[in-house]
């Protein structure tokens, strides 16, 4: 994703990954699963990479088990500085160890 300074001075730009399940009763409504803090030339662009692994994206169980379901989520990309962000659905496909994330 690519951030971009509209200020004339250099800045720090943080970026937040936050995750969605939408089939799951009781997972969290949010949850941060990667940031990125860059700094920002004036009037420039800067590219931020998000790296999740799978263990970001598990739900705890009431029994205290911990997996990676399947099933359709989203992931909401926000700029902290300009409150601005982007939603990027997802789902997750198959059973660990061999699920695979599947962008619409």
């Amino acid at each position: 994703m690519d951030v971009h300074n509209a200020e004339t001075a250099t800045g720090d730009e943080t970026t937040e990954g936050l995750s969605h399940s939408k089939e799951y009763v009781g997972a969290p409504l949010r949850a941060l699963v990667g940031f990125d803090k860059v700094a920002s030339g004036p009037r420039r662009p800067t590219t931020i990479q998000l790296k999740i692994n799978p263990r970001q994206l598990s739900i705890v169980s009431p029994t205290c088990d911990r997996s990676v379901r399947r099933g359709g989520y989203e992931l909401y990309i926000e700029a902290a500085a300009s409150n601005s962000g982007v939603f990027l659905p997802f789902r997750i496909q198959g059973t660990k160890p061999h699920s695979t994330l599947v962008s619409h």
